[in-house]
């Protein structure tokens, strides 16, 4: 799940809204200034200018949280991040009277809140609220003047996330399908500036990265390697201007690493899950969440190799981050739990390597239902192991209730 997080950002980082916040209030204290200071007719000059500050504050303001939040959430503090966007959304509500007046449905920066706020609220695991918050921003969109049309695939592709984790497979491709016909359309036009095409190839790339994700979970290998390639390439073709640091080149290094490590094909692996590693610990610091997929790749193939006191090295980096981040969503540690099971069971030590798939189980379905995918994956391991230790009767309940759960995960036949 973490790469999708990752995926998801609704601004950038320039913290344009934060800047006009401050330099709104320096404007204010050189117009008290004046006001205080100034004779009668600069007084009244004055007067009317600190009507007009007074009324941008609030839009201001909202500018500034949306910046606020959203590097909250890309610096992991996902409960601030949520908090400073149910802030900025009632800042919003409040001047919708004022923003009537101009003809205007909503603020201008209600859809980015929103955005922020439905991350968040995925990201902790609250996947209906998430979605219930993205289908309001997509009400929003028949509101939006037409340069903020682009934002209505923005809006699709995180719903799509939001629903895939929620269980509906197919419904989540039918909005990957859309907001990817969305963007390619726009991209046929001439009349795009550098900016808005490299923008668009950036969400082609991310839906792509997503689309794989779902086949992975309805174990369409192929399918998902394709996707996952694709998304890759269209990121490098560009990355000097559309992924100058490499977050998404690595979240996709990362992502075809973690399908390669899934397959057996540890060596085909290694190259990606290096440099994913590499381009990660350029711009983020050791401990930030996103480091975590890295570490349990790592790990993993260490497993897969034989290096067993490195695997546990890096496993053990990886559970100790997710362990403080994951607290409302233990579904990434739920992953490192079994990787470290998967260590284990290598290792022989299998009555610690059950105990660690049925923790992992119950994580996953604390976090997703007792049916999906990734349940079924924890009672697969946990079979294999209670087979190992005699205990068919366990292994064969556990593998009749994963293969209920793959048979309620299948997409429909379209490719």
């Amino acid at each position: 799940m973490s790469e999708n997080k990752r995926a998801k950002s609704s601004t950038d980082q320039s913290f344009a809204g934060l800047k006009a916040f401050v330099n709104w209030l320096i404007v204010g204290v050189v117009l008290a200034c004046a006001f205080a200071y100034g004779i009668s007719a600069v007084r009244v000059i004055v007067a009317c200018l600190l009507f007009v500050w007074v009324l941008a504050g609030p839009f201001l303001f909202s500018w500034c949280l949306v910046d606020l939040a959203s590097r909250s959430f890309m610096d992991g503090h996902y409960d601030l991040s949520e908090k400073l966007a149910r802030l900025a959304l009632a800042v919003d509500e409040l001047v919708k009277p004022l923003v009537m007046v101009f003809g205007m449905a909503y603020s201008p920066f209600s859809l980015f809140n929103c955005l922020n706020l439905a991350n968040a609220l995925m990201v902790n695991g609250q996947f209906a609220d998430s979605e219930a918050v993205l289908k309001q921003a997509l009400k929003q969109t028949e509101a939006l003047p037409d340069f903020q049309l682009s934002l209505t695939p923005l809006i699709l592709s995180h719903m799509a996330t939001v629903i895939l984790y929620r269980g509906d497979f197919n419904q989540a491709e039918d909005l990957l399908e859309r907001s990817t016909t969305i963007k390619t359309n726009r991209l046929q036009l001439n009349t795009l500036s550098v900016d808005e095409r490299m923008s668009l190839e950036l969400g082609v790339a991310a839906d792509l990265y997503t689309t794989g994700g779902l086949f992975e979970k309805c174990r369409q290998y192929d399918l998902a390697e394709k996707c996952f390639k694709d998304a890759l390439d269209r990121v490098e073709r560009f990355a000097e201007n559309l992924d100058p640091e490499g977050e998404l080149k690595s979240n996709f290094l990362n992502g075809l690493g973690d399908l390669y490590l899934k397959l057996g094909r540890a060596r085909e692996a290694e190259p990606y899950i290096y440099e994913a590693r590499r381009l990660r610990g350029l711009k983020f610091t050791a401990d930030h969440p996103i480091m975590s997929s890295s570490y349990d790749n790592l790990g993993r193939f260490k497993t897969a190799t034989g290096e067993y006191v490195e695997a546990e090295k890096w496993l053990e980096k990886a559970r100790k981050i997710r362990q403080r981040y994951g607290r409302k969503n233990p579904a990434d540690l739920a992953d490192t739990m079994r990787s470290l099971g998967q260590l284990k069971v290598a290792e022989g030590n299998l009555s610690e390597a059950l105990e660690l798939f049925a923790k992992a189980t119950v994580m996953k379905q604390k976090a997703f239902g007792d049916t999906f995918p990734d349940v079924a994956d924890m009672l697969e391991e946990k079979a294999v192991v209670m087979q190992r230790l005699g205990d068919e009767g366990g292994a064969s309940a556990a593998l009749e209730v994963a293969e209920k759960i793959r048979d309620k995960f299948s997409l429909r036949q379209k490719f």
